[in-house]
């Protein structure tokens, strides 16, 4: 099951667990995301740094593309930096014609490394 999320977020260094999708009712946060009781196995992100994570003590990266993988999803497509939504919209559309994630995201994807896939996808 693929799972496409179009929202505008935000990620939050000094709090990674608070970085947001920005949702119609609200921010969806990474401690949302940690109270779900069943994750989506692929995960399309297409929002601005959802695939941000900040180092957390030695060993551990927090955010909310580490929130779903602690949930069970096994593959995430997100940004790592600001995104133009045109300019999205063409790598995100492609992304439906690959067969795993990385796959798709490199053909989808060309020139603009605006997004990075993570996890077995």
């Amino acid at each position: 099951m693929l799972g496409p999320v179009a929202a505008h977020g935000t990620f939050r260094a000094d709090s990674p667990l608070f970085s947001s999708l920005h949702l119609d009712d609200g921010p969806l946060t990474g401690y949302d995301l940690e109270r779900l009781r069943r994750a989506p196995h692929r995960l399309v992100l297409s929002s601005c740094d959802s695939g941000q994570m900040a180092p957390v003590g030695a060993d551990e990266l927090l955010g909310l593309a580490t929130a779903l993988l602690h949930q069970g999803t096994a593959g995430i497509v997100a940004s790592v930096v600001p995104v133009n939504d045109e300019t999205a919209v063409p790598v995100m559309a492609g992304l439906h014609d690959g067969l795993t994630l990385p796959e798709a995201l490199c053909q989808a994807r060309g020139d603009d490394v605006s997004f990075i896939a993570i996890g077995a996808g």
